[in-house]
């Protein structure tokens, strides 16, 4: 992505360039390289912060969007690669030859059939290992959506009851994060909202752990304009890209002169 008009003696120009090599995935010189990794290191939690003061204005698409950066960086990938370019091992021969297979997503590997899943991966033992590893952590959840009432008043309380529940294999706990390009250990959380995304507004925010099960309520006021509102609930996570997930509300706003 080209900077405008860089100042090549600015800190802040170095970041940006570092941060671009490292979703590239960039052989950089040993110096050059633990820059990076302190710089990808403070990254996410700048994310977070960035997450908190975009929420506090209210505005949806930038809180997206820096959701998104920070999957992408801590998978060291750009937010339109395949969502494949975080499985360790997979590189740009082995994703175009799954494209061919009609093979785009991380869930489509793990629902394919043993004889065709063996057809492209590495034989490596332990390259399948990785693979195998990083596909059982990669979250799998099932979100159950039930919202309070679909007609309010203006600036009534709405409330959203959420049940996600995740898939795990065996009973061990969730552990960390597979982020192979990642300098530290990092934890998995995700970020439920509510927005407008007609008029770019972001109702309520609530960041949260999820290991097996988790019940969540999450309360907005409904707009003081009457009217249809075409609103919607995004499931993001902060970790892994290709898993979030979004569901519509539509509510319905009466007019109080009317009644």
């Amino acid at each position: 992505m080209p900077i405008q008009k860089p100042s090549w003696h600015s800190l802040l120009t170095k970041i940006n360039v570092l941060l671009q090599c490292h979703f590239s995935r960039k052989r950089l010189t040993p110096e050059l390289e633990s820059d990076t990794h302190v710089i990808v290191g403070q990254a996410v939690r700048l994310c977070q912060a960035m997450v908190d003061v975009i929420s506090s204005s209210s505005w949806l698409s930038p809180a997206l969007a820096v959701m998104e950066l920070s999957q992408m960086v801590t998978q060291a990938v750009w937010n339109d690669d395949s969502p494949l370019r975080q499985i360790p091992h997979f590189n740009s021969t082995l994703i175009d030859r799954c494209k061919e297979m009609n093979i785009t997503t991380i869930f489509h590997i793990i629902e394919m059939d043993d004889s065709d899943r063996s057809k492209i991966l590495p034989k490596d033992n332990k390259h399948l290992q990785d693979i195998v590893r990083f596909c059982n952590r990669y979250p799998d959840i099932e979100v159950e959506m039930n919202v309070s009432t679909k007609e309010s008043n203006p600036g009534d309380t709405v409330t959203v009851s959420v049940e996600l529940k995740r898939e795990l294999e065996g009973d061990d706990p969730l552990t960390g994060v597979i982020a192979p390009f990642f300098p530290k250990e990092k934890s998995e959380e995700w970020w439920l909202l509510v927005g407008d995304p007609k008029n770019n507004t972001l109702l309520c925010i609530k960041r949260i752990n999820v290991d097996r099960e988790k019940s969540i309520e999450m309360e907005f006021t409904a707009p003081e304009e009457p009217g249809e509102y075409h609103l919607k609930m995004y499931v993001m996570c902060d970790s892994y890209s290709g898993c979030d997930q979004e569901f519509d509300i539509n509510l319905t706003v009466q007019d109080n002169m009317q009644q």
